[in-house]
């Protein structure tokens, strides 16, 4: 049986470009970043987070299928458990290497991310599920991290993490 390959395409509407991922046959990952404010970003992080180097690209909106919470749920279960059961939240960090050698996200530190990531979600008490990922096509501006059904971060560097993970409590 062979492996699944991801497909990936773009697409300009309204203004916008498009960025399409398809993890799966049923799944698409929809990012849009707005043409007409191209030059600046809207940062989801602090302006003292975005000056260390972290920028967000604005993503379509959805409703997550991450979202756990239940109205019928007894929240006094148990204190010490993670915010967010099952399923956890999937963190994909870019560690593709190319050549020359400052071009890729593994060579601006992505595997280091990768730890900084499962370390502040433990600390946080976050289940998190932080995955490699290859290329997702904005090397100038990596590394770069994508929470699946959420934000795609650019520019990330370690003092972003701790925002990042308290961006997925955040609905």
């Amino acid at each position: 049986m062979g492996a699944f390959v991801p497909i990936v395409g773009f697409v300009i509407l309204r203004r916008r470009f498009v960025f399409l991922f398809f993890d799966s046959i049923d799944f698409v990952n929809r990012t849009e970043i707005d043409l007409s404010r191209v030059g600046g970003t809207e940062p989801t992080m602090s302006a003292n987070e975005t000056r260390s180097g972290g920028s967000a690209v604005r993503t379509a909106p959805s409703r997550s299928s991450h979202d756990t919470s239940d109205d019928t749920s007894d929240d006094t279960a148990e204190d010490s458990s993670p915010r967010h059961k099952s399923p956890p939240f999937t963190i994909r960090v870019c560690v593709n290497r190319r050549l020359p050698p400052g071009a890729s996200c593994a060579m601006r530190g992505g595997a280091a991310l990768m730890e900084l990531l499962e370390r502040e979600a433990a600390r946080q008490n976050i289940a998190v599920k932080v995955e490699p990922s290859v290329c997702m096509g904005f090397c100038p501006h990596g590394p770069n991290i994508k929470v699946i059904g959420g934000a795609l971060y650019n520019r990330v560097s370690p003092e972003n993490i701790p925002a990042i993970v308290r961006a997925l409590t955040v609905d």
